[in-house]
Formats: structure tokens, sequence, C-alpha cells
């Protein structure tokens, strides 16, 4: 949750130029302090890690090993949960000098662990200028976009995805005020987190079909409605429960 309200709160205008990084005038020494929040919070990960290994000199090689096994557990939970800060913060504690010289502690850590933890540094390996991990994080924002998650709602009450364009995200804050999501835009990090009730909105001039009732596998008494799959969404639009994505 802290990580997430860190991110929520970047300015996009402080990653530009890395200014955030400049630290050799005083001018820099308070610019950029959304930028220079999440990196404190990725360096005290990295440090967490690094002193739950070492910070207890009297353990043994195989009692170290398995607090290695711990935080490789750890970092594949963070990448299971896209969160690819906490995991590039363990991976890179596990890959600093003082943990990888430890050549004895390595060799009792277990075979699943290490095949894990090499899945998880190529995906954080600096080659070919991090095309992996960009790869990786086109995929998982492509799928969390407007229309992709519009259509994972539909799909939650038997509607057809194909039917995504035909609505709008809106999520309803304060004091009646309502926040519209761009087709373009990132549901998940463009959303106030102060505020969790979603509305699927059939956008004007396109008034969204209901799915037709399924057959009814008994006759149905007299004088009893066969109501749809999903309820019709209304020009009000329709609440969503946060569970929905």
């Amino acid at each position: 949750m802290r990580l997430q309200e860190l991110f929520l709160r970047l300015v996009p205008q402080e990653c530009v130029g890395s200014l955030w990084s400049k630290q050799d005038r005083k001018c820099h020494e308070r610019a950029c302090p959304t930028v220079r929040a999440t990196v404190a919070q990725f360096s005290l990960v990295a440090k967490a890690v690094v002193s739950s290994c070492l910070g207890d000199t009297g353990l043994r090689a195989a009692q170290r090993a398995r607090l290695l096994e711990k935080w490789i557990r750890v970092a594949e939970e963070c990448f299971c949960l896209q969160n690819f800060s906490s995991l590039y913060a363990i991976i890179s504690a596990l890959q600093s000098t003082p943990l990888h010289r430890l050549k004895r502690t390595w060799e009792k850590t277990s075979r699943d662990s290490l095949r894990c933890y090499e899945e998880l540094s190529a995906v954080c390996s600096e080659e070919d200028n991090y095309s992996q991990s960009r790869r990786l994080l086109f995929q998982v924002t492509s799928l969390d976009k407007t229309p992709a998650v519009i259509a994972k709602v539909l799909k939650k009450h038997n509607q057809e995805r194909s039917q995504a364009p035909q609505y709008k995200l809106v999520q309803l804050l304060s004091e009646g005020q309502e926040l519209a999501f761009p087709p373009t835009t990132n549901v998940f990090y463009a959303m106030n987190s102060s505020c969790q009730d979603f509305m699927l909105r059939a956008k004007q001039g396109k008034p969204a079909p209901v799915a037709p009732p399924p057959p009814p596998r008994t006759p149905t008494p007299k004088g009893v409605e066969i109501s749809a799959t999903f309820p019709k969404i209304k020009a009000t639009g329709r609440k969503i429960a946060k569970a929905l994505f």
C-alpha cells in the first residue's frame, strides 16, 4: 500500500532529465520530491534484504541459505502481484557484492529457489537496455487499459467482451464528482486511491444491447418474468464492485 501511494503521487515531469539524481547543487536538494520518495523506498527494501541476511554474524551458511530462499519467494510473489519496484529491489540486493560473494550459502540454497532466482534475474536484466523488462511492462499495462478493464467486467457479468466499445468507465468521487478514463489510460495508475466506486456507463447515442436470457430448463410459472444474466445498464450507469477488477 505504501508503494502504491508513492507511485500515485509521482509527477511525470520530475522523471525527465534525471534531475532527481543531481545532488551536486543546493538548488537540486529539494527537486523532484516524488521521485526521490520512490527511490528511497527502493533503497529501504534492498537494505532490508541485505541486513536480514548479514545482520546476525553467528548464522551458518545453511541458515543464511534459508533466508535467501525466503527472499526469493517474496520476489516471486512481487512478480505475480506486478510489484516490479520491490521485485527489482530484492533482486538487486541478492545480486549485490555482500550477498553474491557468499559462495557456501548459495551452494546450500535449494535448486528450485536457484532456478526461480535465475528466471527473476533475467526479468530484471539490464541487457539490451532492459528490453525484457520493457516488454513485460508493456504487456502488463496493456491489460490494465480502459477497454481491457471494461471487457473483463462485461465477461464477469456473462456479457460479450465485444460490447466494450459501447461503454465508458467512470470512477465516482466525493461531492458528486466523476473521473472518466480515456481509452489509452492505465486504470490502476490513473484511478483516485481515495475512492473505490466505479461505474460502467453506456456511451451517448450507443445504447448497449442486453444479452437475451438463456432458455429456461423448466416451464416458467405464469406471471414470473425471466431476467437477463446482466441487468440492463441504464443511462445513469451501473455501479461496479472493486472485486470485479
